[in-house]
């Protein structure tokens, strides 16, 4: 049985303000008071800001997180995977076209926002499941490689700092 009060220990709550400006969680790990079934997230689904300085802010939850639930302020989407695999959309929403179409679309106000309905109107290219796999594959492979060398530059930079520190 479903028991809100006692699950609430074990599910990390999600706040906008809890999702770095990669769609990364940070680590300040806070829980509900309560459980509610409805904000229980599953594998796939996505997180969006609706208002704010974080409009157009988005997080994908994965099997790598922790059981979760969402503050309901944030929109909740779930794609139809024989469709739409949510690794090619979470692409999309960190591409610039995503970024611009934000900017361009929020209702400039003292709270800038977009609801739901709103954001539904946004075009996601839609080419094949095989087609979208091939394209996040190629995808980490090139975000594997800057890693690699974004740890090369790092220790390049700690060997220079160091011959500085030795000679000067």
């Amino acid at each position: 049985k479903f028991h809100p009060q006692i699950l609430s220990f074990y599910y990390r709550y999600i706040r906008i303000t809890d999702i770095d400006e990669y769609g990364e969680l940070l680590n300040d790990w806070k829980t509900a008071a309560k459980v509610e079934e409805q904000y229980i997230l599953k594998e796939g689904d996505f997180l969006f800001a609706r208002s704010g300085a974080t409009v157009g802010k988005t997080f994908l939850y994965t099997k790598k997180h922790p059981k979760s639930l969402y503050a309901g302020y944030l929109i909740r989407f779930r794609t139809k995977n024989e469709k739409l695999l949510p690794e090619f959309l979470n692409l999309i929403i960190h591409s610039s076209k995503y970024k611009d179409w934000v900017i361009a679309f929020q209702r400039k106000s003292a709270q800038p926002n977009i609801n739901a309905q709103e954001y539904s109107s946004f075009e996601i290219p839609l080419p094949s499941l095989k087609e979208q796999q091939k394209i996040v594959s190629e995808i980490e492979k090139i975000e594997t490689e800057i890693t690699t060398l974004n740890k090369q530059l790092e220790t390049i930079s700690e060997e220079k700092n160091a011959v500085l520190k030795k000679y000067l």
